[in-house]
């Protein structure tokens, strides 16, 4: 069986231009297993947070989020429970509203998250006392936007072409479908509850999300099972999270915040 690195928890960091900026942190909770993705170091702390269905032969659609969501005054964090419940909090800030039924973790094989995300230098860079392993994707030049592709699988059903490569590192890898793949495989410890399994992430240049460049952090998670998200005769959904987000008094009036009132805190 393929040899990963193990982490309880490291921070995705991108270097461009000689500098680091970290993109996100992952965490394999020691307790239950659940995966959560923070977004510390984003620079905007107000976006919009929701549930996306779409519907039925719909390949492509231009969707207004703010029809689908609420307003987020904090940077959420975003959990993959083991039974498959997935939803966005952040513990005496916001309340647990945005949430759906997703796939259990040790059914997941296959797409469990992506992230998208424009202007790198919206993003600090790791704490100098920060002892969170760092995964590092190196970029060239100053890319305008990225994307970042993370699938769930059983190690045992992945193969690696380089056996004697060093890890961390970008590797090649062969999935149970014969497509190869090149990125970072990080597992949980091993005394994890779900030590057998991997998360594969591929980062990737893209086309840039604004015509202004302007800063974007987009959140995709939740899905439903491959069989029904990748099949464009059914309907499917799954959540979301977009950082920074404009007018956001002007919107928490007309579709409402997830966050606590000051009489809740």
């Amino acid at each position: 069986m393929i040899q990963p690195t193990r982490f309880a928890e490291f921070n995705i960091v991108t270097i461009s231009e000689g500098q680091p900026y970290r993109i996100a942190k992952v965490v394999f909770h020691n307790r239950d297993g659940s995966i959560l993705l923070m977004f510390p170091s984003f620079t905007h702390n107000e976006g919009l947070v929701g549930e996306l269905s779409m519907k039925a032969g719909a390949r492509t659609a231009s969707y207004g989020l703010a029809n689908h969501g609420k307003v987020a005054g904090h940077l959420v964090k975003y959990s993959h429970h083991p039974d498959g419940r997935a939803h966005f909090s952040q513990a005496g800030r916001v309340r647990t509203e945005i949430k759906r039924q997703s796939v259990p973790l040790d059914r997941q094989h296959s797409h469990m998250f992506t992230i998208l995300v424009e202007g790198l230098k919206n993003f600090s860079p790791p704490r100098l006392n920060d002892k969170t392993p760092a995964l590092i994707l190196k970029t060239e030049g100053n890319p305008k936007a990225m994307k970042i592709v993370g699938r769930w699988y059983p190690l045992n059903k992945l193969s690696v072409f380089d056996k004697n490569q060093s890890l961390p590192a970008a590797i090649s890898i062969a999935f149970p479908d014969g497509k190869q793949s090149m990125g970072w495989l990080v597992a949980p410890p091993l005394d994890s509850r779900y030590s057998q399994f991997g998360l594969f992430m591929v980062p990737e240049e893209i086309a840039p999300l604004s015509i202004d460049d302007d800063p974007c952090l987009i959140f995709l998670g939740g899905f439903d099972p491959s069989d029904i998200a990748v099949d464009y005769s059914r309907d499917t959904s799954f959540l979301f999270l977009k950082y920074p987000c404009l007018d956001a008094d002007d919107l928490r009036k007309s579709i409402g915040s997830i966050d606590f009132s000051p009489i809740e805190k």
